[in-house]
């Protein structure tokens, strides 16, 4: 993979309007178990079908890029689960038998027992609770009001009869041999929303609107036994696209490794690998192969992993694919760096992912923070966190009215505290310390006067309109003299002028497009981006809601924040 260029990462919903079986291992031949998502294979020969059909050979290059070449790859659908893309619940949570909502997370322990620890001491090893899995397999990317949403996907069963024509029922004779039988399918119930991913390599950049046209064309049919009455009818919704698989995960590293630092890998899919002697499938070689793609420069301390057997049905053939032992999705591997890796050898990882069969999906990996901190995690449950339009849970549309209201206030509260407390970092630490040749501070003061009365959004909407005139060009009577606009003008701040940076965030447009001006007027800071992820109460969409309603706002606090703090650096004589 080019070292250069990242890949891109077409988003997509995908909402069931049948019911659908998407096949896993079962062991009763007269049975169809069902997977919680939707694999990247299902998505991956949906295309292929429709390439198929639109007059693309098997052997046109067309198809042998976008389908075999492993320059596009389908990343698994995960259900929606607080209105984004969830994560599998993690190998290490364990949750108290005695309180299910309480888990705890066993990559914080060693694990190592022997005769040196005392009594008292085993707790710091290991856990004394009676602990229990965490039934639920998904869980949210970014932790919220303190612990973690998990849900799992609804799941439905029918018994189905292949019936004797005379006697009118499944039977056996008295050689035992049947006639008839009796059949047991799970199913993914309909109206759910799963959010998947098609990871388009810099090798296929240019092939984009291509796999837009035919992913987006008409419903898709995902599944097997359609003539049974499981139709996989899905409708696929485009929704945007990003530089990374999870754009916000909790304890997700952003920077550069030092040597001695402890931090995790995990699974986000299941790993397939093979070991590097004998060249049969094992599990296993996850270690050696991780720690190859690190250049040797960690150690893995512990392992918190499951196996599963994972296969397939191929719809074409109407045959099961070849069964493979894998590392089950949620694994978490705890290392230690010996020496400093980067953070972009972390995220070129993270692109390319490891393993065999990447390009349906497996062998996606997230690199984490680490934290020996042995305190418990809270896990909120809802009857249907997994909705079809990703809104707040079941228990929170019970609510009364004075009591959503009061919610609302909670979590605007909350969220517009975390938007001024990260606005004033960005404004002392990455504005202001390195602008340059700053204004006198009687001039800042000036400028500083227009806001104060913008205690809300109208109010501040009406600064930025005075804002906005004040820094105009030309011969208006109500801008700024030459004089203050020229010293405006030799102030540097985020790599432009001074008066510049200050129109642009006073002359754009408010909600969304204000906001998005904000962070741009930040410097693209990742916090930012993130704020919602980190802070919502409810879900993300609600956060982001409530920073675009108060785009205003916040744009005037950046900008009495980076005057404040240049004034500061000014009477401290650090010019």
């Amino acid at each position: 993979m080019s070292t250069t260029a990242a890949p891109i990462y077409l988003h997509y919903k995908l909402r069931l309007r049948s019911p659908a079986i998407v096949s896993t291992l079962s062991g009763d031949p007269n049975s169809a178990a069902t997977q919680p998502f939707i694999p990247g294979s299902a998505l991956r020969g949906v295309l292929a079908a429709r390439l198929i059909a639109t007059g693309v050979a098997g052997d046109a290059d067309e198809f042998r890029r976008l389908i075999l070449s492993g320059d596009v790859r389908y990343l698994h659908a995960y259900p929606e689960l607080a209105g984004e893309r969830s994560l599998p619940s993690s190998s290490s949570w364990r949750s108290e038998k005695a309180d299910p909502s309480r888990a705890i997370d066993l990559a914080a322990f060693s694990g190592d027992i022997d005769a040196s620890v005392d009594a008292d001491d085993f707790e710091r090893v290991w856990p004394n609770e009676a602990l229990v899995a965490v039934p639920e397999p998904f869980a949210a990317a970014s932790a919220s009001a303190g612990g973690r949403s998990i849900a799992a996907p609804s799941i439905g069963s029918r018994l189905h009869q292949q019936r004797d024509r005379v006697k009118g029922r499944p039977w056996k004779d008295p050689a035992e041999q049947p006639h008839g039988a009796l059949f047991v399918y799970e199913y993914l119930e309909p109206d759910q929303v799963f959010r998947g991913i098609v990871q388009i390599m810099p090798a296929a950049a240019a092939d984009m609107e291509r796999i837009k046209t035919v992913l987006g064309a008409e419903p898709i049919l995902v599944g097997r036994s359609r003539r049974a009455g499981y139709g996989g009818e899905a409708e696929v919704e485009l929704t945007g696209q990003t530089q990374r698989e999870y754009q916000s995960v909790s304890g997700s590293i952003s920077r550069d490794v030092a040597a001695g630092t402890v931090f995790n890998g995990f699974l986000a899919s299941a790993y397939i690998g093979r070991h590097p002697t004998t060249g049969q499938i094992d599990p296993s070689a996850l270690r050696q192969e991780l720690l190859r793609r690190l250049g040797a420069a960690a150690t893995v301390e512990r392992t918190r992993w499951t196996f599963e057997a994972v296969g397939g049905f191929n719809q074409k053939w109407r045959l099961e694919v070849p069964q493979a032992q894998a590392v089950a999705a949620g694994a978490v591997l705890v290392l230690k760096a010996t020496a400093a890796i980067p953070a972009a050898s972390l995220r070129a990882i993270e692109h390319e992912g490891i393993g065999e069969r990447r390009v349906e999906g497996f062998g996606r990996l997230l690199f984490l923070e680490h934290s020996d901190d042995q305190g418990t995690i809270r896990l909120y449950r809802g009857d249907d966190q997994v909705q079809a339009d990703g809104g707040s849970s079941r228990g929170l549309t019970t609510l009364s009215e004075q009591d959503r209201r009061q919610l609302d206030l909670l979590e605007r509260r909350i969220v517009l505290a975390a938007a001024r407390a990260e606005i004033d970092r960005v404004a002392a630490i990455d504005l202001a310390a390195r602008t340059q040749n700053r204004p006198t501070n009687s001039l800042l003061g000036r400028l500083r006067t227009l806001f104060r009365r913008a205690t809300d959004e109208p109010a501040a909407q009406a600064a930025l309109a005075n804002l906005r005139t004040w820094c105009s060009d030309g011969d208006n009577p109500q801008a700024l003299k030459p004089n203050a606009r020229e010293k405006l003008d030799r102030c540097r701040v985020s790599d432009g002028r001074l008066r510049q940076w200050l129109r642009r965030l006073a002359e754009s447009a408010h909600g969304e497009a204000g906001w998005d001006a904000l962070v741009q007027a930040a410097g693209n800071q990742a916090t930012l981006t993130g704020l919602a992820a980190k802070s919502h109460l409810t879900a993300r969409a609600a956060a982001e809601a409530v920073l675009h309603e108060h785009s205003a706002l916040l744009r005037v606090h950046l900008i009495d924040s980076v005057l404040g703090a240049m004034a500061r650096l000014n009477r401290r004589g650090a010019r």
